[in-house]
């Protein structure tokens, strides 16, 4: 007989507080940080990072405590691993958690013991800010593959069932709706788009006699606009929670299911917005670039991170910590419009939302006024009032070339990207 949520809960912190109780420690650490925004106690973890990293790395010896640490990125940071790699001051065992490269570079990180408990305390908290505690029952829809194998004790003892999504056809997506009805999660989570898709077809199957009993539905990896939010929020009768976060940090910040603005997670790292083209602040309501430091990393400190994500921040006149209002997406995920406004992937997203007989859609920019539209859809689909809706959006002069393909395929991440650009605008 499978234990309740209530009892795998209390298991997993009965063990905790016998090894020292070192998550609940951090567990309580990061909620009091949210609540109070205790800024002091953000820069003293900042500061100890930096002192750390001078002591123990050969890439920031010849700094000082004071100095502005270097903006570094993910290129950085793989050419420069070894001097980066911290020689002690922290720790074991290690853990390596790796990306699969969507922007085209895999990427290794280091962590060491104490990361590693500090992502399981920011698993709990943000798991409880889109009503999810631990070890309630969940449906995770993704690609599965030999590292995310779990056997069926293994889901069992964490009340996580693991759905492949790689295939997103008619057979599959009711194979994946089923399993809301067979398993009965409390939430669901999974990509935006994978979780759109189901949406789409759960609400062509027109089974407005189920009720799954979700709480709670929870999206990340990608932008969700709000259109699908609330696609999502009608067919699923839930709240719907966007997350943000990366496999070389963590958890970095999460929405309250409103569609509002970020609460970042200021109790594990250090968030910067900067401008666009230099590494100053961003003026209040300027797009920059998100970098931050990772307060808990010793292994491999991971200081003014660029993440290759762009965002709008804001800072609150109350003394509450400073919030993400919008995710833009990566750089090379914004296009332009034809008089150079750069425009978020979600733009793009809205433009297609009701588009008929589309069943997959990528859009490129080119270069500064052409853009290419790919879809997977019947021949006959009305392509002419898609590109109007476009040209609405880009400018009357913008060339919008269609392209009619059999599939879109997923990157090395198995996502699918909607939006691309490959055109380099110049800064003159």
């Amino acid at each position: 007989m499978n234990k309740t949520a209530e009892e795998l809960r209390n298991e997993f912190w009965d063990k905790d507080k016998e090894q020292g109780g070192v998550i609940f420690s951090q567990y309580e650490t990061i909620k009091k940080v949210l609540k109070t925004g205790d800024m002091d106690w953000i820069q003293q973890q900042y500061n100890a990072i930096k002192v750390h990293a001078i002591q123990m790395t050969d890439f920031y010896k010849s700094y000082c405590e004071d100095d502005q640490f270097p903006v570094v990125n993910k290129t950085f940071l793989i050419e420069h691993k070894d001097e980066c790699t911290a020689k002690g001051g922290f720790m074991n065992p290690l853990h390596i958690s790796s990306t699969s490269g969507s922007t085209g570079t895999p990427f290794s990180v280091v962590q060491d013991y104490m990361k590693r408990k500090r992502t399981i305390a920011d698993l709990k908290v943000f798991g409880e800010l889109c009503d999810y505690p631990s070890h309630e029952r969940m449906v995770f829809y993704r690609v599965i593959n030999e590292k995310l194998h779990r056997t069926p004790e293994q889901e069992d003892m964490e009340n996580i069932y693991y759905i492949d999504s790689s295939d997103l056809g008619s057979a599959h997506l009711e194979e994946m709706r089923k399993a809301l009805i067979e398993k009965k999660p409390r939430i669901i989570f999974s990509y935006a788009s994978t979780l759109v898709e189901l949406a789409r077809y759960i609400d062509s199957v027109s089974d407005s006699s189920v009720n799954y009993g979700l709480t709670s539905v929870l999206t990340a990896g990608e932008g969700i606009s709000d259109n699908n939010r609330l696609f999502l929020q009608k067919v699923f009768g839930c709240k719907v929670y966007r997350r943000y976060s990366d496999m070389e940090l963590g958890i970095l910040g999460q929405d309250m299911g409103d569609g509002g603005s970020y609460t970042l997670n200021w109790g594990s790292y250090y968030f910067e917005c900067l401008k666009k083209d230099s590494d100053e602040p961003a003026e209040s309501g300027e797009v920059g670039r998100i970098v931050i430091t990772d307060l808990f990393n010793y292994a491999f400190p991971m200081i003014r991170y660029d993440t290759g994500d762009l965002g709008l921040m804001e800072y609150p006149q109350d003394s509450t910590l400073p919030r993400l209002k919008e995710i833009l997406g990566r750089s090379r995920d914004c296009v332009y419009t034809v008089d150079g406004r750069l425009l978020s992937p979600a733009k793009i997203s809205v433009s297609m939302w009701g588009a008929e007989g589309i069943r997959q859609w990528q859009f490129i920019q080119e270069d500064e006024k052409e853009y290419t539209l790919k879809i997977n859809a019947d021949l006959n689909t009305d392509t002419d009032q898609i590109i109007k809706k476009l040209i609405t959006i880009l400018g009357e002069t913008a060339v919008i070339n269609i392209k009619f393909v059999d599939e879109i395929p997923v990157v090395s991440s198995n996502k699918r990207r909607a939006v691309i650009c490959n055109y380099k605008k110049s800064n003159n």
